[in-house]
Parts: C-alpha cells; sequence; structure tokens
C-alpha cells in the first residue's frame, strides 16, 4: 500500500491536541450533532454499534437510550494494524465514522471493513473533509512558496471529493448509499489564528512528500500578505471554506427496496415530467 500519509506523526499530533484540548472544536461538534440527527432518523434499534474516530462521542448518552444499544464499542485508527482493524464481520447494527476517511491511505480498504463488519440490513454513517476544503489555504501556500522559492512541495492534504466518495461507496457494495455535503464558511482575524485552530486538533500537514525545510517569518508574513490580497471578506478576515462529506448506505439486504428491471416502466418519462 502506497503511504500518503506519515501515520506515526499523525498519531503524536493528535493525542497532543487531545491532551491540551478540554472539549471538542466547533466543528467537531457540528459534524458529531449532524451524524446524531441522522441516526435518530433511522427508525430502528442498534444493539450492537462500533465509533471510529478522532473523538469518540457521536453515540451520546440520549441516542445510547433512544436507540437500545447493548455494545458500544470505540475505536480509533490508530487500533488498526497494517490498515486493519479489529472488526468481527457481520457483528454490527450500525457503524459510525467521523473523520478518518481523509486520513486513511486506502480510503477504499476502510470502506471496505467497515461493509463487511455490518450484518444484513446494517447502517454505516459517516463524514470527512473533503470538496474545496481548505482551497483557500492550499492556494496562499502555492504562490508564496512559488514566489520566495521557485517551486512546490505538498502542504495541504488532497481532499477526496463527494463523486468520487459516492463512486467508492458502490463500488464497496453498500446498498442505497446516500452522499452529500454540508458547506461551511469560517472567517479568521489573520493567518496565525487559522494555523493555531489546526495545529490544535493535530491536523497539519502530516503528508510523506511534505518539505522538511524549515519555514521563516518572511514565508508567513508574505502568505498573510496574498490571503489579504485575494480571500478577505469586506471586514478584511481571512475566509476559509470547510466542505464536510457525509455518507450513508446499507448492507445489503432482501427486505429493503429495489430497484425495477430496465425497460419495465409504463409511464414515458415525457409524460412524468408534462412534456408531451
Amino acid at each position: 500500500m502506497k503511504r500518503v500519509f506519515d501515520q506515526d506523526l499523525l498519531q503524536r499530533r493528535v493525542q497532543n491536541a487531545q491532551r491540551r484540548q478540554t472539549e471538542p472544536d466547533f466543528l467537531w461538534s457540528r459534524i458529531a450533532e449532524t451524524l446524531r440527527d441522522r441516526l435518530y432518523d433511522i427508525k430502528r434499534d442498534f444493539p450492537q454499534v462500533a465509533e471510529i474516530g478522532w473523538y469518540n462521542g457521536v453515540i451520546d448518552d440520549t441516542l445510547h437510550q433512544a436507540k437500545k444499544i447493548d455494545t458500544l464499542q470505540t475505536l480509533t485508527p490508530f487500533m488498526a494494524e497494517n490498515g486493519i482493524l479489529p472488526f468481527i464481520p457481520q457483528t454490527l447494527d450500525a457503524l459510525v465514522s467521523c473523520g478518518v476517511l481523509h486520513w486513511s491511505d486506502d480510503p477504499q480498504l476502510m470502506l471496505k471493513q467497515y461493509f463487511f463488519a455490518l450484518k444484513q440490513d446494517g447502517v454505516f454513517v459517516g463524514s470527512v473533509m473533503g470538496g474545496e476544503t481548505l482551497h483557500e489555504l492550499r492556494t496562499v501556500l502555492a504562490e508564496t512558496e512559488t514566489e520566495l522559492y521557485g517551486g512546490l512541495s505538498p502542504r495541504v492534504s488532497p481532499m477526496i471529493n463527494v463523486q468520487d466518495l459516492a463512486g467508492l461507496m458502490q463500488q464497496t457494495g453498500f446498498a442505497l448509499p446516500v452522499v452529500d455535503y454540508d458547506r461551511i464558511t469560517v472567517t479568521y482575524k489573520d493567518l496565525g489564528s487559522l494555523l493555531k485552530d489546526l495545529r490544535s486538533t493535530g491536523r497539519t500537514n502530516i503528508l510523506q512528500q511534505r518539505s522538511k525545510r524549515p519555514v521563516s517569518k518572511k514565508f508567513w508574513q508574505r502568505a498573510e500578505e496574498i490571503y489579504r490580497r485575494d480571500f478577505a471578506d469586506e471586514r478584511g478576515r481571512l475566509v476559509v471554506t470547510l466542505d464536510v462529506i457525509y455518507l450513508l448506505g446499507w448492507a445489503p439486504d432482501p427486505s429493503q427496496p429495489q430497484p425495477k428491471a430496465r425497460g419495465s416502466a409504463t409511464v414515458h418519462l415525457g409524460e412524468a415530467l408534462g412534456r408531451v
């Protein structure tokens, strides 16, 4: 497996961030609430559940009681050995994954493990950062490095998009897959505040191919000038885009709605659209 991320460095940074942070950040709280709401909306109980993420807590006490959860496993990606998580096949009624796929060297392998851990008609709900997340910062750092150093190195992680995730869900075998996203726009008074927030969650550059060259004060000063020139709002605050992609899919079961066979329609499409 090609190693895209330095997983050892990620583990150290996340664990250090968790020791310093007394409560989840605003983004995590919003994501957890959304995942929780989607589980509430599913009209069934979940006796056997697993939650995997950097911050466990999507399954709170209220949801635990409402869905009559008997057993809850809480895992982090660091529990994987050679990329393999300790799931027993076909044992889970529900599996929740929060922010894990973005940092996986092989997202499809992770999805396959989720899929095979589910019982028939078991449900998977998840979230991942993707799309246009941090595209402003990526653009600014690329221009700054090119201008000052005459070259480029990867400084912001690659982001998976909605279409690719939808394809991976289908290829993995999930039934009735749903993939959508929530675009969140936040602003910061300066670049230092943005970088401080990223460091506080341990999510700074952990790419294997990252540059090891020390970054000068001049680099960050120029980066802030470019950011303000290209991505500041009317108040002079720096705009940051965050795209949270949400996933939902089921392990196949005969009781689920099935698509009709091709050619079985009895109404012409034009009639249905009122155009005939």
